[in-house]
């Protein structure tokens, strides 16, 4: 006899699972580091890889979201470690050196270079600016066909990241890798390419582009609004960094003051202290707990030897023939909370001093440079030089114009940045397509908060980064933090406390030694039910008969129904054919009412079937997208003389069932046997329980 097959005299038993058990789906559950995060990134999933040594795998997870997980790993304000329920025992876990980490990993053993995209699509998109909005879009646009170029006005890619950002917390290879890895996919990027001079918005639309992303950012640099900010020696904050970074500043001597709080002030300040001035100082207005700035960069500025004043502001910048010379300060108190939730700085009258000071680096904010909107008469702009768009589409008041990153929101950070640019690129396909715009997986859901109770985890230090000690700032701008060796790092992952049952890395998918086929009541009492066989009898029992034990606390159609077969006799010979028994019935919501089963020891007959993906050849363009996302071979697209076209057609023995292909077929043409679409989407609803505060109030 063959190895699991099943005697025609017999029938397969099949029991319904305990209420105890817990389904796959349910064990995914979103972690608190995730939901922080702006675009979802999945992050116990990479942190558990790399605990594993499975490196490669980490940063295929935290790049799927992400563009520029090397660059987030470095200068990102990690939302997630403040949700880490890691700090309440004591340190957050590493995230964001992990994710460095893992793209560094890569670094070293060189970068494969990415498959070119199928770019199959003839309506042209541009995008204005080649920052990470604009970057993230154009990536996500190009994977999905549409052939797209990106204008920048700077000599370099990059935007803020390169022009704002010092290289010794963002080195530029790491830049450039990231943004090679889009170019790769086809994306063209033309820089030194100024929109409104070099090219218009009507001659791009009379060379046939079809829709516009304005991502710009934010360049222009807010006043101080005092007397003598005109002075020789006061500094524009996003000048003096582009040219600090371009190798070409000429050098600050004597003491210098920066103005302002957020990262762009530190990063002037730690930048001046390499360029030839004999110390640096930050005058900030508020407290240290309302700098904008990230806390580890005001700790290693202070490292470094810049001295923080708080709670005092510039009333008057003194000079003489000219020349900066003194700065005249107020101290100041804080008052009621302003438009940012912060409290508003308050003057105290007759506290002003004076303090001599050779030069001014002004860094109290950015807004976007709306010049451009000159060529666009009907472009509508804030009173905040911001372009005005609709918060869900990001659409412009023009048609087929929409706008993200920076030039909406004003200075945001690189995570938000990225965020808005996978939702302009969801709303450009949608304006084009026509098809509902749906945002990326972990974007735009509701935010539920879980609230876990792990067990008390021993007390594990936040393992250190390593880091650059320079004998002289001076002329030193070699990266500080080096990065996490291989040990340390798998080390710093095993830190995670895995909130939630599960690694959300989806590799059970691969690697389940069961699989799963359909049950279908012979007399429709209950809908198809999904049923767990060991691997080596799927095979033996398409069409085999069964009986479904139901226990007395189940009722169909509630939350779906999983179960295990079990036959008495697996060593026995051969399968009931299909042909004798019928196939599966399928039952669809609607038809019928399904009756609650409550009677102890119900049995419901029925019969077993694969479950499979089927291709709809009307519908099918033979894009391939089956073939690249199936990770068992089964689809394969050939062209078909009958159809005179490319059609896929999928391997019945080789497909799993596992419904990748059917989510991410752009046409509709895979199907998945047995479940609808009504029925998969009403399966995970009824998986979805709310929390305390969501649930509806009863009487």
């Amino acid at each position: 006899m063959n190895k699991g097959a099943v005697s025609s005299a017999s029938t397969i038993s099949v029991t319904s699972a305990s209420h105890e058990r817990e389904d796959c789906a349910e064990l995914v559950q979103p972690s608190p580091c995730s939901q922080a995060c702006p675009i979802g990134t999945n992050v116990k999933a990479y942190v558990s890889l790399i605990a594993t040594g499975r490196f490669d795998e980490a940063l295929a997870v935290a790049s799927e979201p992400n563009p520029f997980p090397g660059i987030c790993g470095r200068v990102c304000t990690h939302p997630c470690e403040e949700k880490c329920n890691r700090s309440e025992r004591d340190d957050p876990v590493a995230i964001a050196w992990l994710k460095r980490f893992a793209s560094d990993y890569e670094l070293r053993r060189g970068r494969d270079r990415a498959k070119p995209a199928n770019i199959w699509r003839n309506e042209k998109v541009a995008v204005i600016g080649a920052g990470p909005a604009g970057l993230t879009a154009a990536r996500d646009l190009v994977l999905k066909g549409y052939p797209v170029t990106v204008f920048e006005a700077l000599p370099k890619p990059g935007g803020m990241l390169y022009s704002g950002i010092p290289t010794f917390r963002l080195p530029r290879r790491i830049i450039d890798n990231e943004i090679g890895a889009i170019v790769d996919l086809g994306v063209k990027i033309k820089t030194g390419t100024t929109f409104g001079e070099d090219v218009t918005f009507e001659s791009l639309k009379t060379e046939g582009y079809k829709a516009f992303l304005l991502a710009v950012g934010a360049y222009k640099s807010l006043k101080l609004g005092v007397p003598g900010e005109d002075l020789n020696g006061v500094h524009d904050c996003l000048a003096f960094l582009f040219k600090v970074n371009e190798g070409k500043h000429p050098g600050l001597s004597g003491r210098v003051a920066v103005i302002g709080g957020g990262s762009s002030a530190v990063d002037s300040a730690r930048a001046a202290a390499r360029v030839g001035s004999d110390s640096v100082e930050i005058f900030y207005r508020r407290t240290e707990k309302e700098m904008p700035a990230a806390k580890t960069e005001v700790e290693e500025a202070k490292h470094e030897g810049v001295k923080v004043h708080l709670l005092v502001a510039p009333v008057e910048i003194i000079g003489k023939n000219g020349k900066v010379t003194a700065m005249k300060l107020q101290k100041m108190e804080l008052g009621e909370p302003d438009a940012s939730g912060r409290r508003r700085p308050v003057p105290i009258e007759g506290s002003e001093y004076v303090v001599e000071i050779d030069h001014v680096i002004c860094a109290i904010g950015q807004q976007p440079d709306v010049s451009f909107a000159q060529q666009m008469k009907d472009l509508k702009i804030t009173r905040w030089n911001t372009v005005d768009v609709d918060s869900e589409t990001l659409r412009s008041s023009i048609e087929g114009v929409f706008a993200a990153g920076d030039a909406v929101t004003g200075p945001a950070t690189v995570v938000e940045a990225i965020a808005s640019g996978h939702r302009a690129a969801a709303a450009i396909h949608s304006f084009l397509s026509g098809e509902k715009m749906v945002l990326p997986a972990g974007m735009g859901e509701s935010k539920r908060e879980y609230e876990l109770k792990p067990p008390e985890p021993p007390v594990l230090p936040r393992k250190p980064i390593e880091k650059h000690e320079a004998k002289t700032l001076k002329g030193d701008f070699e990266e500080v933090e080096r990065g996490f060796t291989e040990a340390t790092a798998m080390e710093e992952a095993l830190r995670c406390l895995r909130c939630g049952p599960c690694f959300e890395c989806k590799l059970c998918i691969q690697e389940c030694e069961k699989e799963v086929m359909v049950f279908g009541s012979t007399q429709n009492e209950i809908p198809p039910v999904v049923v767990r066989v060991p691997e080596d009898m799927r095979a033996s029992l398409a069409g085999a008969r069964a009986v479904l034990s139901l226990s007395p606390e189940t009722k169909a159609g509630e939350k779906g129904i999983e179960a295990e077969a079990t036959p008495q006799t697996r060593s026995e010979a051969q399968a009931v054919p299909a042909s004798k028994t019928g196939a599966a019935p399928e039952v669809r919501p609607g038809e019928s009412k399904v009756p609650a089963i409550k009677a102890k020891g119900t049995e419901v007959e029925g019969t077993l079937a694969n479950i499979v993906t089927t291709v709809n050849e009307e519908l099918c363009r033979g894009c391939g997208k089956c073939e690249e996302v199936c990770l068992y071979a089964a689809p394969r697209v050939s062209f078909k003389k009958e159809r005179g076209a490319l059609i896929s057609t999928v391997n019945e023995k080789e497909c799993k069932g596992c419904g990748t292909c059917v989510a991410m077929c752009p046409s509709g043409a895979m199907e998945q046997k047995y479940f609808s679409d009504e029925m998969l989407i009403h399966a995970l609803k009824e998986r979805l329980v709310p929390s305390e505060e969501e649930a509806p109030a009863t009487a």
